[in-house]
């Protein structure tokens, strides 16, 4: 049985690499302070808020899915800024006749992002992060010609 000098040795230790890899380089964007605009971050992107009763991505096909992981990888490699201006993702803010989840406030800014030639993801940002409402791989919550905000 390991004595208490040990143990408080092998303890010591522990704390001592734990704290090496909390001290590692940590990204600036990580630990930077910003006031204002978020659109100097890069996405990161939830699913807390996704509707499991309309526009779910398990009613989509395989191309919808093809176009949905490009999407999320091109838009990893971009800023918010970026995106904003990009012409393949045309991300646009869009007002829409479907009720929102209700647990969603009316008072998001609901955006569309180009996935493929008719296909959209919708959700809203809070600051880096975008949170996914519906996938509409048909174009079926704001099709072109609709109100736009």
């Amino acid at each position: 049985m390991p004595s208490k000098k040990a143990k408080q040795k092998k303890l010591s230790k522990k704390i001592t690499e734990i704290n090496d890899i909390a001290n590692k380089d940590i990204p600036r964007s990580v630990t930077d302070v910003h006031k204002g605009s978020t659109d100097h971050l890069y996405p990161t992107f939830a699913f807390d808020f996704v509707d499991e009763n309309k526009f779910c991505l398990w009613d989509a096909d395989k191309n919808y899915h093809r176009g949905l992981v490009a999407t999320w990888k091109k838009m990893r490699s971009l800023s918010w800024s970026e995106i904003k201006n990009h012409t393949g993702l045309r991300m646009k803010r869009i007002e829409t006749k479907h009720t929102l989840p209700t647990n969603v406030s009316e008072d998001i800014e609901l955006l569309e992002i180009r996935v493929s030639l008719e296909g959209r993801l919708h959700g809203f940002r809070i600051d880096e992060l975008f949170q996914v409402l519906w996938f509409d791989p048909e174009h079926e919550v704001c099709p072109e010609g609709k109100v736009r905000r």
